[in-house]
């Protein structure tokens, strides 16, 4: 004689080692440990725009005294291409305990420069623990064909320092 709850209760046991399995591996690929929390780079701000995407990645948490890497990343969408052309102008302010370096930016300065892609970096540095309110300004030109615009855009996140 067959037990109907015995194969019910196999399922129910492969169905919960599934979705185990699957949380473990979104955890992994989002970059978070067990219990959640950020390991590395982590979206701090985010503009998706007509022809546009900027994101600025780095970590949210720093550890007072030690120097974080903040990157800020511009890529086109769609037919739409960054101009390598334009002047384009990066700046970064903050409020205290952070301190920034290379807080303004030229073409020139960009880890990354190109039409399909542009990513400028800064360090920042936390004196003492506390909240600091960042601002990001990236002016670039954006080509949708021949026809090039002016952008301007400002991003602000907040990083908060720990001893």
């Amino acid at each position: 004689m067959q037990r109907p709850f015995a194969t019910l209760r196999r399922g129910a046991w492969t169905l919960s080692c599934l979705v185990l399995a699957f949380a473990l591996v979104l955890a992994v690929a989002t970059g978070c440990d067990e219990g959640g929390a950020a390991v590395d780079d982590a979206r701090l701000a985010r503009i998706d725009g007509r022809g546009y995407l900027i994101e600025v990645l780095g970590s949210q948490r720093i550890a007072v005294g030690e120097d974080v890497r903040v990157e800020t990343r511009i890529a086109p969408k769609g037919d739409a291409h960054l101009s390598a052309d334009y002047p384009t102008l990066f700046e970064v302010q903050s409020s205290p305990p952070v301190r920034i370096s290379s807080a303004s930016q030229r073409a020139a300065d960009a880890l990354t420069h190109g039409e399909d892609l542009q990513v400028f970096a800064v360090t920042v540095r936390a004196d003492r623990s506390g909240s600091a309110q960042l601002e990001v300004q990236i002016r670039f030109g954006l080509c949708e064909g021949d026809l090039c615009s002016a952008m301007t855009e400002t991003l602000g996140f907040e990083l908060v320092a720990y001893d």
